[in-house]
C-alpha cells in the first residue's frame, strides 16, 4: 500500500539524474524495517504479557501502530507535487530537458486506459517482475532450507541454526546489492535499469549453479554462505528496479497506478508461485527441479527486462 504513493513523490521530487540515488535510499527502507521490526516487537513484549498469544498480538499491533503514527505525520509534513505549493517542476529548477507544457491531473480511468494497459514496455516490466519475485521468494524461502535438509533428499545436511544464518548472510548481501546496482545504472549503463538487471540476473545464475554443486559438509560451509551473501547482491538490485523502472514508463500522473501493477504483477504472480508452487517441487520433484526453475525464471527474467528497454530513458552521456 505504501510503494506507489512514495514512487509517485519520487517522479515530482526528484529529477531523472538524482532519482535512482534517493530510491535507493528509500528502498533500503526495506532493510531497515525488517532488521528493527523484530527489536522493536521483542521489546514490547514486557507490556503486553508473558503468553504466547499476548506476544502474538504485540506482533501486529506494535508494528501496526507505528504505521498509523508515521502515516498522520508524512499526512501533515508532506505535499502533493512542486507546483502545488508555487514551485516550479524539478526538470525546470535543475535545468533539465522539460516540455513547458502544464501539468494535468489525469482520472484514474484514463491513466489505466491510456498509460497501463496499452503499455506494451510496462507489461512486460511487470511480467519481469513476476519472474524477479520467483528468484527473490524462491532464494528467501528454500535457499537455506536446502542447507539443512538431509543429504538423502539431496541438501546439504548442515542443519536448521546454519540454515537460519543462510538466510541473514542473504538479506545482507542485499543491502550492498541494492546499491551497487544503483552506481552502475548511472555510472556504467547510463540509467538503462535494463541492462544493469542483465548483468546482475547473469550473475544470479552463475551463483545459483554454484549453490547447486558446491559440495555439503562444515568444511564448504563459509563458502556456502559466500555465494548466498553474493546472491543477496545479485537479486535485490533488479528486485529494486521492478517499481522505480515501471514509474519511468509512464508519465508522472500515471507513476503510482504503474508502480502498484507491477508490485501486484510481483505479488500474486511470483510470490505465490515461489512459496507455494516451490514447495511442492521440493516435496514431489527434488532439489535438482528447484534449481531448473530458479534458473529459467532468471532467464525469463532477463528476457522480458530486455523487452522492456526504452532507450529514451537513457542519458547521453
Amino acid at each position: 500500500m505504501g510503494y506507489p504513493p512514495g514512487a509517485k513523490t519520487l517522479v515530482f521530487w526528484y529529477s531523472s539524474k538524482e532519482r535512482i540515488t534517493w530510491a535507493t535510499l528509500w528502498n533500503l527502507s526495506h532493510n531497515v524495517g525488517g532488521a528493527l521490526a523484530p527489536v522493536l516487537v521483542g521489546f514490547s513484549f514486557g507490556f503486553f504479557g508473558d503468553s504466547a498469544l499476548e506476544h502474538a498480538k504485540a506482533a501486529f499491533i506494535v508494528p501496526g501502530a507505528l504505521c498509523m503514527a508515521m502515516s498522520i505525520f508524512i499526512y501533515f509534513l508532506q505535499v502533493d507535487r512542486p507546483i502545488s505549493v508555487g514551485l516550479p517542476p524539478i526538470e525546470k529548477w535543475k535545468g533539465e530537458e522539460y516540455a513547458e507544457t502544464p501539468e494535468i491531473k489525469m482520472s484514474m480511468s484514463t491513466i489505466i486506459k491510456n498509460h497501463i494497459i496499452k503499455n506494451n514496455k510496462l507489461i512486460y516490466c511487470c511480467i519481469y517482475g513476476s519472474f524477479v519475485y520467483i528468484l527473490r521468494y524462491g532464494i528467501v524461502s528454500w535457499a537455506p532450507k536446502f542447507l539443512s535438509d538431509s543429504l538423502d533428499v539431496g541438501g546439504k545436511g548442515m542443519g536448521k541454526l546454519v540454515s537460519m544464518g543462510g538466510f541473514s548472510v542473504f538479506e545482507v548481501g542485499g543491502v550492498a546489492g541494492m546499491l551497487l546496482a544503483g552506481y552502475l545504472s548511472v555510472k556504467v549503463f547510463r540509467n538503462s535499469k535494463p541492462l544493469t538487471n542483465t548483468l546482475f540476473l547473469s550473475l544470479t545464475i552463475l551463483l545459483l549453479i554454484a549453490y547447486w554443486y558446491v559440495p555439503a559438509g562444515s568444511d564448504y560451509l563459509y563458502l556456502n554462505y559466500a555465494i548466498l551473501i553474493f546472491l543477496g547482491l545479485a537479486i535485490y538490485g533488479p528486485v529494486m528496479f521492478i517499481g522505480l523502472y515501471s514509474m519511468e514508463l509512464v508519465p508522472k500522473e500515471a507513476a503510482g497506478a504503474a508502480s502498484g501493477l507491477s508490485g501486484t504483477f510481483s505479488y500474486i504472480f511470483g510470490s505465490i508461485v515461489a512459496t507455494l508452487g516451490m514447495g511442492l517441487v521440493v516435496d514431489h520433484l527434488g532439489w535438482g527441479a528447484t534449481f531448473i526453475i530458479l534458473i529459467l525464471s532468471a532467464v525469463f527474467a532477463i528476457m522480458f527486462t530486455l523487452m522492456s528497454r526504452e532507450r529514451s530513458l537513457e542519458f547521453d552521456k
